[in-house]
């Protein structure tokens, strides 16, 4: 039935879209197309969920990548999100501040793009109409910059929600006899973006999205199914309130939004599906719209960021990671599919068949050298990991603990998101304090800048049950911080060299990985060799040697190599 419905919204989305009655061809064995043009003449799109102030392992992949292609490619890519995020583009002017991104680099948002909201001034907005209203009387929550809203009458109207840095609105929450009844959601540029009214239990029943103008873009419409409230339909607007289109789901919203900027926008595409769950789908589905039109103009690059698998366990029978099973469904079917390590590579096309795959790490550069060994505490353990079931973050605790006693000094600092308390968060604060450890081990939030953990600890920890390849690991070895890991699929061993460069133990066992701290902790001059040798093979995550391989997948399908001409990183 799923199937069914999506090929049917895809029918409908293209007669409406090339406004001629056809059949959508989902081609089988489909050959690459052949770009043939030139990097500087291809538009290479980084296709993302979101790019937040807390971003996921993947979101900083990409911008790590975005970096890497600026540098050694002399191209700079555009970054495109499909979450509606009012605090965007807040959090993009802070990547362009710490020199993350470019400060011309384009960020593009698909809600941005139908909202007609991409190119606007930033117009600090922080509620003063309200509090000048002589019908309200208005007062400051204490410890906050909130403000409550009350009628004459002492009856609450709005509770307003603004920025604890710049006072600017967030959201407005409306009440009526006691209920909330809406919310206005405001852009961080200072515009009213997103009204949801919400039924009695607080759920959205219809959203409003809207042009900074305040005519309506977007209406989503939401029905009550198994006591949740499913989106219905979704129906685009023009400035007059016209109906230009109607969508059935999320993806076909998102397939009729990258197939316009596609078409918009001139050249040649290559699209890199980093978030698949929400991009893969739409991305082939625009490709193949637009080949009916302009055949070899947009190719489909999936990157797998996770085991393809749901357990590490029989890597050829278990269940396929929801994630991937579109592109493991029909591995021909984009136009290459990168992995992480070519292991992982090896193991997909042993049990999906052969396809076009390219192993390709993330790169990692450091502008600092590494720091010297006595400056390092080296008792100190950094864990650099989002707190969620699978990173196994008790069994660094429980290792931890079996080494307390024998080495006083030594400490384990976890950073991570979310730090808000749940019930993961809440378990571990309890393991931590049975063992009477709260002054050892503490969990930390998100830091935007790791390198410097990794500058000043004698080693890392990462007990992860499965990592395609690990970020944590790349950038603790780029930073001489020798690292401890499970060995699991698949990373740690693609990029720890066991007793050179870190060390690795078997999944789970919190004896094994308890002494493979100690033996570091014992001797100081191992640990010391250790920390030396990660920073020197560190060097294979540098730009240079990653892009060498992108540079190869680029010419599988024609796009050549760059000229002379230099994109800068300023």
């Amino acid at each position: 039935d799923d199937v069914e419905h999506y090929v049917s919204g895809l029918v409908a989305y293209r007669k409406f879209l090339l406004g001629q009655v056809k059949e959508i061809g989902d081609p089988v064995n489909r050959e690459p197309s052949q770009l043939d043009s030139s990097i500087e003449e291809t538009n290479f799109w980084f296709l993302n969920q979101d790019i937040g102030f807390q971003r996921s392992g993947v979101e900083n992949a990409a911008l790590l990548r975005s970096r890497l292609f600026i540098q050694e490619l002399h191209k700079a890519p555009i970054l495109v999100t499909c979450r509606f995020n009012p605090r965007l583009n807040e959090s993009i002017e802070g990547l362009r501040v710490a020199g993350t991104l470019t400060k011309s680099q384009l960020c593009r948002s698909i809600y941005d793009y139908l909202q007609d909201a991409e190119a606007l001034p930033v117009a600090l907005n922080t509620g003063r109409s309200i509090e000048q209203n002589p019908l309200w009387a208005v007062t400051h929550v204490e410890g906050r910059r909130d403000l409550r809203v009350m009628d004459l009458a002492g009856h609450l109207l709005m509770y307003v929600v603004r920025n604890p840095t710049t006072d600017a609105i967030l959201y407005i929450n409306h009440f009526c006899d006691g209920l909330k009844i809406c919310k206005e959601i405001f852009d961080s540029r200072g515009h009213l973006s997103c009204i949801q009214y919400l039924n009695d239990k607080g759920l959205p029943t219809i959203e409003h999205y809207l042009r900074p103008n305040g005519t309506l873009a977007l209406v989503k419409i939401y029905r009550a199914h198994n006591g949740k409230m499913v989106l219905q339909n979704i129906r685009l607007c023009g400035e007059r309130g016209e109906l230009r289109a109607s969508f059935s789901s999320e993806e076909a919203l998102i397939t009729h939004a990258i197939a316009s900027m596609l078409k918009q926008t001139e050249g040649k595409h290559v699209l890199v599906v980093d978030k698949n769950r929400y991009w893969y789908k739409p991305a082939i589905a625009a490709r193949d719209l637009i080949h009916q039109q302009t055949p070899n103009r947009v190719v489909v690059v999936p990157v797998i960021h996770a085991l393809h698998t749901q357990t590490a366990q029989d890597l050829h029978v278990s269940p396929v990671n929801s994630n991937f099973k579109d592109i493991l469904a029909n591995v021909q079917q984009p136009d290459a599919i990168v992995t992480l390590t070519t292991n992982q590579k090896t193991d997909i096309e042993s049990r999906f068949g052969q396809g076009r795959l390219f192993p390709i790490g993330h790169p990692y550069q450091s502008d600092r050298s590494a720091s010297s060994f006595d400056q390092r505490d080296r008792f100190r353990i950094v864990c650099m990991a989002r707190y969620s079931p699978e990173k196994n973050h008790q069994l660094a605790i429980a290792a931890f603990a079996k080494l307390a006693e024998r080495y006083p000094l030594a400490r384990l600092d976890f950073y991570g998101f979310p730090l808000s308390p749940n019930k993961l968060v809440t378990a571990l604060n309890a393991q931590v304090q049975a063992l009477g450890l709260e002054q050892r081990i503490r969990l930390n939030g998100w830091v935007d800048d790791p390198a410097v953990h990794y500058r000043s600890a004698g080693l890392s920890l990462l007990t992860s049950q499965a990592e395609a390849f690990s970020l944590t690991i790349m950038e603790s070895l780029c930073h001489a911080c020798p690292p401890v890991a499970f060995d699991v699929p698949y990373g740690p061993s693609q990029l720890i060299q066991h007793s050179r460069t870190g060390l690795l133990v078997p999944f789970g066992d919190v004896d094994a990985l308890a002494d493979a701290i100690e033996s570091i902790f014992a001797d100081p001059a191992y640990q010391a060799k250790l920390s030396a040798q990660a920073f020197l093979d560190s060097n294979r995550f540098k730009y240079a040697e990653v892009a060498a391989h992108w540079r190869g997948l680029l010419s599988s399908f024609g796009v050549g190599e760059v000229s002379s001409v230099q994109t800068s990183l300023e």
